[in-house]
């Protein structure tokens, strides 16, 4: 949902500040609802379906109908993580049995509401990036003076009843220092490119503002293990529950797919959609250069991060 007086806030993902028209736009009750918001600087229009304005950058319009063997180079590899990520939610939302999901859904829930409790009370406007459905606002204690969300995948038939477009972290569609905060929880090892994300998280915080991260890191496991022997032990359980279930199908697939895409390191041809070995020290120093780190502590895995602008 996105208001008319929230326009000033918004900007065209390939010019970076640029403002949108919108008067080819139309709603109801002061939201818009469909239509058309043009950039001001290069004309390229972008549509508002269901609700939603898409402000995925011009290269990437096609991306919710053709697969990622039609993006340009720049974008081919998170064309293949796109396709990935929508292969896990079709998956894990929709595919796994009751109980699976019930054990998934406590898992995150749980790391939701350790997350709500880093970033305290948020005052001003914050953006989650990679909101998914804005399953954060409903975290316990989760108090925002206005929470804004953006995600390259909009739930199918979802009305959203807070401020959100589809778009990517390395594009945001939106002005300059509009944001108090700037929020991204377990999806930094999504990005195409994480450091550019954090150059237009930097961007669109306001002075003052807040950097909130919650991410799952790679740790130091027993003597001698890698990331691939990582990998290959995380393989394994897959496998081994698939079996368990019956789905001998799954096996195979997944067989199959860890001989064509052998686990290799971030950035090497051919790993899988989502590997992408994180480290504590790699995203405190790529925060460094862009934000104050007033807080980093480490939970099991996970690192949480706070940054000011």
């Amino acid at each position: 949902m996105i208001r008319a007086e929230d326009l000033d806030r918004l900007a065209c993902p390939d010019c970076p500040g640029a403002a949108l028209d919108g008067s080819g736009a139309r709603g109801e009750r002061g939201r818009l609802t469909e239509g058309a918001l043009v950039c001001s600087s290069c004309g390229t229009a972008f549509s508002i379906e269901e609700g939603v304005p898409w402000l995925m950058p011009s290269a990437l319009q096609g991306a919710r109908r053709h697969g990622a063997e039609t993006f340009p180079e720049e974008w081919r590899r998170w064309g293949e993580r796109l396709d990935g990520f929508r292969d896990w939610r079709a998956r894990t939302w929709v595919a796994a049995d009751a109980s699976e999901r019930r054990s998934s859904a406590g898992v995150a829930e749980r790391r939701r509401d350790a997350f709500a409790a880093f970033c305290g009370v948020l005052r001003g406007r914050s953006l989650e990036v990679a909101c998914g459905d804005g399953h954060l606002r409903h975290a316990r204690g989760f108090r925002a003076g206005e929470y804004w969300g953006i995600d390259p995948m909009p739930v199918a038939g979802r009305e959203y009843d807070f401020p959100f477009v589809a778009g990517v972290g390395e594009r945001l569609p939106f002005r300059a220092g509009v944001f108090d905060a700037v929020l991204v929880k377990d999806s930094l090892h999504h990005f195409q490119d994480p450091a550019r994300f954090l150059d237009e998280a930097r961007r669109v915080t306001s002075p003052g503002g807040r950097l909130l991260v919650c991410q799952g890191i790679e740790t130091a496991g027993a003597e001698g293990s890698s990331p691939r022997g990582s990998m290959l032990l995380r393989r394994a359980s897959t496998a081994l529950k698939l079996l368990l279930s019956g789905d001998l199908g799954g096996f195979r697939d997944r067989a199959a797919r860890a001989l064509r895409s052998p686990a290799r390191g971030a950035g090497s041809e051919g790993e899988e959609p989502f590997v992408w070995h994180l480290k504590r020290e790699d995203v405190e120093f790529e925060v460094r250069r862009r934000y104050e780190v007033r807080e980093s502590r480490l939970e099991g895995n996970v690192l949480y991060l706070e940054g000011l602008a």
